[in-house]
Parts: structure tokens; C-alpha cells; sequence
């Protein structure tokens, strides 16, 4: 298991998923989400973006350790926290959807 993982990524898609965060979001290029939270009756797993300053970073995984396991239609237990620790350049949005969608025509 990586440090940043609370449970095996083999429970998950068997890709890399740190690699989301080292490129850009497809298919229209627009950088990808500063930090990445999913959760499941088995736990959760956080990934945040390759730019951001390694003191935020080890805040937002620290947070994500202790977060209990969530899925929907629940929220995480430190959501207000990570925002206010990625507020600081103004406020910071969440989503519970899709990070982006692929039409049906992308080639592979």
C-alpha cells in the first residue's frame, strides 16, 4: 500500500491513479482537481495534485487517514476542513460527481 492509500488500490480501477494528477484532465486539457477524495464501506483514498506545496499536501492526507470510510449519499466528516485548507486563494468548490465525462466519439 502506498502512504497514500487507506486501503489496497487493487480494490479500485486497476490503473495508476496518481496519474491523473500528474497531467492534465482530458479530453479538453483543463488542469485536473488540486485534491481527489473517494470512499466506499471499505475506506477511502486521496490523491492531490503534483503542484501543490508539500505542507498542504501532508494536511490533506493526514485528514484523509483519519476520515472514516463515506459513500453516497454521505459526505466526508472533514469536508469543511479540506476546503479551508484549499480556500487559501479564495473559496474551494466540491463536487460528488464525475470529475469529467468522455463523449462517446473520444477515440481510445
Amino acid at each position: 500500500m502506498s502512504d497514500r492509500l487507506m486501503i489496497p488500490a487493487s480494490h479500485w480501477l486497476k490503473t495508476d491513479f496518481h496519474t491523473l494528477f500528474r497531467t492534465r484532465a482530458d479530453p479538453d486539457q483543463a488542469p485536473g482537481p488540486r485534491f481527489w477524495l473517494a470512499g466506499c464501506a471499505e475506506g477511502n483514498l486521496c490523491e492531490a495534485r503534483a503542484d501543490l506545496p508539500g505542507g498542504l499536501v501532508a494536511e490533506l492526507e493526514g485528514l484523509a487517514a483519519i476520515e472514516p470510510p463515506f459513500v453516497h449519499p454521505s459526505t466526508p466528516v472533514n469536508l469543511e476542513r479540506y476546503l479551508s485548507l484549499l480556500g487559501d486563494d479564495g473559496p474551494a468548490e466540491y463536487d460528488f460527481g464525475l470529475v469529467f465525462e468522455l463523449q462517446h466519439d473520444t477515440p481510445h
